[in-house]
């Protein structure tokens, strides 16, 4: 689809550039209508919405962060790039986090740089309107839902509540609750140790439910309250949240299903869960049909069963009564069968207490939901991950991974043994530079670029490293360049292999041959000079004996002094 773009600039050079550049762009672009200050820049809005505006904060008419404000109030439904120089980075850091999509350094701009700005700024946009229709719906849910909603800070003061929970709360109390007022400062005293009980709970990182029943001015109600701790980004604990639902319509189907054995029974068979009845002796007094048909075991065979020796010996409840622990955790616990066929099952089980008919527990009632496919799955995954970071630990070659950023983010037990560093020294940090160059790495990443590329060619280099305690090493090193799914690039994986042995014997090998040519040589002049002697006497002696012929025995010298003279010449 042709996307139509709103440049608002004033500089004509600025313009003919960005022009050119959103030309070669891989973006479909229909339309780009320039406006040059900020007046015509809303004309053209307000004739027609573009699919996206890139903004030049500093205008004839209007300056700084204010003009990305007038354009957002009046459309903020349109997303919107800053263009701008070094010194308003600031500014336009600033306009985005007022609701900007991105900026681009004027410098820095490239068509592919465009283009990326287009696409995220439009997702952005996308998703900044999902957020805001979600917390739209959030909060209607919130308010209208029958349920009591509310949440205090660590003080106990409030900082949510709902309709339904002021409605509640004055009714229970007598006071309308207010943001910012103190809950524990409203509540009846009948009920201040009970609620501080469970905000100590919530605060030390418990999740749970409880039923109780309260005293309100009309009647009393059967209530179930879920409590969930508020955590930070931190994972700190800074308050509480409070689900309050009204369970007495719950409470008299409960009272009629016991009453009636059948239809209890009826409601269990249908169900799509195993479920148990155990005793407070932790004897098995039924098992419904899902159950059975999971584990192949009759109902004879588990009637009279003690729970616990019919866990798999493996189990760490084996021959244990769970039913206790199970009744004092709201949170399901998992246990695996070993199934008639002698398969293991593995179950996820909830406890819940059955009362008799003068109101004291008379057994447990256990929820089994089979999640052996799922155990499978784990298992699986956590052995991959393992056999990965085995493989990682165990290879012979030191294995370092630099993020773009320029810091460590991984390095195996070999590459720690060759350089002496800790990951404490390295993990988090940036590499240091006796390790790896910081030449080296922008020259990859010049060569690599940013843009998506099909293949990743390793590039192999021989650097001399220093270790921690300052010894040197050669290493050979092969660097490989890692992209995310859009293939933007981000980072380097490197393996380093200790040539430094090798090294060492070049070097020596190297020495002996400078040696052993230094000795030819010597050797070989040392002997041209009683050789030179000798060729000399034999002139001189064929000088005497001219016109006589030569004796056989001084040619043969002569020849052999001359054959020997050529070998040294030769070396």
């Amino acid at each position: 689809m042709n996307q139509k773009i709103l440049l608002v600039e004033d500089n004509p050079l600025d313009i003919n550039i960005f022009q050119q550049m959103l030309g070669h762009a891989k973006s479909d672009i229909g339309l780009i209508l320039v406006a040059m200050n900020l007046q015509e820049a809303l004309d053209s809005l307000e004739q027609s919405t573009p699919d996206i505006l890139f903004l030049d904060l500093h205008l004839p008419d209007s300056d700084g962060l204010k003009t990305f404000e007038v354009i957002h109030s009046a459309y903020p439904e349109i997303p919107v790039v800053i263009l701008t120089g070094d010194e308003d980075e600031s500014k336009a850091i600033e306009a985005i986090r007022n609701g900007a999509q991105d900026y681009l350094m004027k410098k820095d701009i490239t068509p592919a740089l465009i283009a990326r700005s287009i696409i995220y700024s439009k997702e952005r946009k996308a998703i900044e309107k999902q957020l805001l229709h979600s917390k739209a719906n959030n909060d209607a849910l919130i308010e209208n839902t029958k349920d009591s909603i509310w949440a205090v800070d660590s003080d106990f003061n409030y900082i949510t509540i709902n309709k339904r929970f002021c409605e509640s709360f004055e009714l229970l109390t007598g006071k309308r609750p207010v943001i910012g007022d103190n809950m524990r400062a409203s509540l009846p005293g009948a009920y201040k140790d009970w609620f501080a009980e469970i905000f100590r709970r919530a605060l030390n990182g418990e999740q749970f439910r409880v039923e109780t029943t309260l005293n309100f001015t009309d009647t009393r109600h059967d209530i179930e309250l879920s409590v969930n701790p508020i955590r930070s980004n931190n994972q700190q604990i800074n308050g509480v949240s409070f689900f309050a639902r009204n369970i007495d319509q719950r409470k008299r189907d409960e009272k009629r299903i016991r009453k009636s054995e059948h239809a209890y029974r009826l409601l269990l068979e249908t169900i799509n869960e195993g479920v148990m009845f155990v005793d407070n002796d932790g004897l098995v007094q039924f098992a419904n049909r899902k159950f059975i048909e999971t584990t192949g075991f009759e109902e004879t065979e588990l009637t009279g069963k003690r729970f616990g020796d019919l866990l798999d010996k493996n189990d760490p409840f084996h021959g244990k009564n769970i039913v206790g622990e199970l009744l004092n955790d709201m949170n399901p616990v998992e246990i695996h069968f070993k199934s008639k066929s002698g398969d293991v099952v593995w179950f996820k089980v909830k406890g819940t207490p059955l009362l008799d008919d003068t109101g004291q527990i008379g057994g447990t009632l256990l929820t089994h939901t089979e999640i052996t496919a799922q155990k499978q799955a784990e298992a699986t995954i956590r052995k991959r991950e393992q056999d990965y970071e085995n493989l990682l630990e165990t290879m012979n070659e030191g294995l370092l991974y630099i993020h773009r950023s320029g810091l460590v983010k991984f390095a195996n037990k070999r590459f720690l043994e060759i350089t002496g560093f800790t990951l404490e020294d390295l993990t988090g940090k940036k590499v240091p530079y006796q390790l790896f160059p910081e030449t080296l790495l922008e020259l990859i990443y010049e060569e690599s670029g940013t843009a998506k590329s099909e293949t990743n060619a390793a590039c192999q280099y021989e650097i001399q490293i220093h270790t921690r305690n300052s010894q040197r090493k050669w290493c050979m090193i092969n660097c490989s360049v890692t992209r995310d799914e859009t293939g933007v690039l981000t980072g380097i994986l490197v393996t380093y292999s200790d040539i430094t042995d090798r090294k060492s014997t070049e070097e020596k090998l190297q020495l002996a041959q400078r040696e052993l040519n230094t000795f030819i040589y010597k050797s070989s002049h040392d002997l041209k000079g009683p050789l030179s002697s000798i060729l000399g006497l034999i002139q001189l002696l064929e000088k005497e004996n001219e016109g006589t012929s030569a004796t056989p025995c001084v040619n043969m010298i002569r020849h052999s002094a001359e054959k020997l003279d050529r070998m040294l010449n030769e070396l």
